[in-house]
């Protein structure tokens, strides 16, 4: 029986050299064909692009190295002077569309390299205070379209700071004051 017992435990043996396989030796990485070998644990690099108007930080704790199926979280954050395009927004890992929870994205069950991209976002519009035709001049047009909106009732429809007085209410008063800036150029101290 002992003898029996040898034999197999040196056919066990002979079987894990022939396969190059050790039950001693540490988990190996056969580099000449990549296959892992037991207990090999694949990892993926994260790479987050760069881009005009956006920062891509890894949230705390997190690598841009990890493990197989473990899960990866960043932020993004949008620069003074940018602001995302409401229909052209978007942020995808290797083409694929990522959703946001508290201003997370999470790309899950990583099994490659993922490249993290954002699209979408653009500089920031810049208002005029009383440029209320949007040509990003304030003129006589805008004094027009103030003194016809005050008339029609559709002050609101404007947007912007209408009432330039500060009584809480726009009117005739505001007409003037846009006017008189205008002559004088001081529309920058309305």
């Amino acid at each position: 029986m002992k003898k029996r017992l040898i034999s197999i435990i040196f056919a066990l043996l002979m079987l894990c050299q022939l396969l190059s396989f050790s039950i001693l030796a540490e988990p190996a990485y056969d580099s000449d064909n990549e296959t892992p070998g037991i207990g090999w644990v694949n990892t993926y690099d994260i790479t987050l692009t760069e881009g005009t108007g956006y920062t891509l930080a890894a949230v705390e704790g997190f690598d841009l190295t990890v493990n197989e199926g473990a899960s990866f979280s960043f932020t993004v954050t949008i620069a003074d002077g940018y602001e995302k395009d409401e229909t052209a927004f978007a942020v995808k890992a290797n083409d694929v569309a990522l959703t946001a929870t508290d201003n997370v994205y999470t790309i899950e069950n990583v099994t490659a390299d993922q490249v993290v991209t954002v699209e979408g976002v653009k500089e920031a519009a810049t208002t005029v205070k009383g440029d209320f035709s949007g040509d990003g001049k304030v003129n006589a047009r805008d004094v027009a379209m103030l003194r016809r909106a005050i008339l029609n009732g559709t002050v609101d429809a404007l947007g912007g700071v209408t009432d330039f007085s500060g009584d809480n209410k726009t009117n005739a008063r505001d007409v003037a004051m846009l006017r008189r800036a205008i002559l004088q150029g001081t529309v920058g101290d309305l």
